[in-house]
């Protein structure tokens, strides 16, 4: 996994962009040049950002259809991403869904670290430091993810909504559902063709607030 301080934050292999993450970290501890590892990491990231603008264009086929009909129920839609703003922002509006005008992103949330909020806040005081999953991972799952609050946080004050009522979507449990879920939102893993047993079992352990599946389509039926 992703280590960071001795605690994995991430699994290596849910996409390109984390395997070479963990490898460039590895490389760097490796030839005696990131024993800082707070200065390793921003060098990564800073990696990460430049080649992010290089990289392809790669939407799910229903992306598009999927926007326009969350778009056209009227409620508010964001895009909360690792990814810099400007560049996401460029990327939909290649996609250009109608009602893209309102379709907001949140760039740069850093749902890897984990540390507090700048700002304290009873929400994330009550989130479990650590997330169990017996019998299929043997590391814990790292839950208060400080800076992914904070976007999140964002978001809700922005709208005035609650976590209760929010969906979020996203591939990788680790970092893009398990904090929303402990704090009491609905969370839908769109699946990888390598989704790992551990994150399904994490989202059967939800119950009605999770669900699972390929195709981006199964958000609709859940805004009912």
């Amino acid at each position: 996994g992703w280590d960071l301080g001795g605690r994995v934050v991430a699994p290596a292999t849910a996409d390109p962009y984390l395997t070479a993450t963990c490898a460039a970290h590895r490389l760097l501890q490796r030839f005696g040049k990131g024993a800082d590892e707070a200065l390793r990491s921003e060098a990564v990231q800073g990696l990460y950002r430049e080649a992010y603008a290089y990289s392809a264009t790669a939407f799910k086929p229903e992306a598009k259809e999927v926007l326009e009909a969350l778009l056209a129920t009227g409620l508010p839609v964001t895009v909360v991403t690792n990814a810099h703003t400007d560049l996401v922002e460029k990327k939909l509006d290649q996609l250009a869904p109608k009602g893209r005008e309102r379709l907001k992103v949140s760039g740069d949330a850093r749902k890897f670290l984990l540390d507090a909020p700048a700002v304290a806040d009873a929400r994330f005081d009550a989130v479990p430091e650590t997330q169990v999953l017996d019998g299929v991972l043997r590391r814990p799952i790292y839950l208060r993810r400080g800076r992914y609050f904070e976007a999140l946080k964002r978001v809700w004050d922005a709208t005035g909504t609650r976590p209760e009522e929010t969906l979020v979507a996203g591939d990788i449990y680790e970092l893009d559902l398990a904090l929303p879920a402990a704090l009491g939102a609905q969370v839908q893993l769109v699946a990888r063709d390598n989704v790992l047993p551990y994150e399904l079992k994490a989202i059967e352990g939800l119950g009605a607030r999770g669900g699972v599946d390929r195709s981006l389509r199964a958000l609709l039926p859940r805004l009912r």
